[in-house]
């Protein structure tokens, strides 16, 4: 730590963006590593039964849009060219939870016992407009009310 505040202090205390590219100087990266935990066998067969009853599957995940993205795609909830498809005509195929709670009018305060809770849809005719099948980042209880 006393050599970081020698630096900061021999840097202008890195008021600006240019002061503090000396610390990004001789860096050595030890280990880049990423995980994926492998689907269950039996999703991309319940999926398709799913699909051939005419039930359509929608995945509610708090993981990153990036993450569940990629997790729909590989267990055959939604196809890459229905995410193109969705993102020209704005039919929101994956999306966050945050913005498909603004996209259908915002949050209103709402009381649930002696709770007070946000309710997610306030513009339910805006909800016809959203084709989704992923949500990421949400807050699971406040999307399934």
């Amino acid at each position: 730590m006393d050599e970081y505040n020698q630096i900061k202090a021999g840097n202008n205390n890195f008021e600006k963006e240019k002061d503090r590219e000396i610390l990004e100087k001789d860096l050595t990266a030890y280990a880049i590593f990423g995980l994926q935990d492998p689907l269950r066998d039996s999703i991309k067969e319940s999926i398709a039964k799913c699909k051939t009853a005419g039930i359509r599957t929608i995945m509610c995940t708090g993981d990153n849009i990036d993450t569940a993205t990629a997790i729909s795609i590989n267990a055959n909830i939604v196809t890459q060219e229905e995410i193109d498809a969705s993102e020209e005509s704005k039919k929101f195929a994956c999306m966050v939870g945050k913005d498909f709670r603004e996209y259908v009018g915002g949050l209103k305060d709402e009381k649930i016992g002696t709770k007070k809770v946000k309710d997610p849809i306030t513009k339910l005719e805006k909800t016809e407009d959203v084709v989704i099948r992923v949500v990421a980042r949400m807050d699971k209880f406040r999307e399934v009310k």
